[in-house]
């Protein structure tokens, strides 16, 4: 699980900020992550979820997952953000989509 969490955190940084065309949304995640040093729950249910999905972090697959959200905080916060965090990862959001 370490190794999963390590390059995910590796991936999280080199993502950040670049096109993917994932969605708003999951571009977001993945900033607002960064901004809390991955010390969410979401990130270690992520983590969890991508253990059982190793050629997802480290083969070249594309997340497939992550696509189809737009910028539709809600619908990713449902399915991606653990409940307790989701309010402060949609203020995030919307913070960053008035911008």
């Amino acid at each position: 699980m370490e190794r999963t969490e390590s390059k995910l955190r590796e991936l999280f940084c080199e993502l950040n900020g670049t096109n993917n065309d994932w969605s708003y949304a999951a571009d977001l995640y993945i900033t607002w992550t960064i901004k809390k040093n991955f010390k969410t729950e979401s990130f270690e249910s992520f983590v969890e979820y991508m253990a059982d999905e190793h050629e997802k972090v480290f083969g070249n697959e594309t997340w497939g997952f992550f696509f189809g959200y737009g910028d539709d905080f809600e619908s990713f916060a449902g399915d991606w953000v653990a409940d307790e965090e989701k309010a402060d990862y949609l203020k995030y959001c919307e913070t960053e989509a008035n911008k």
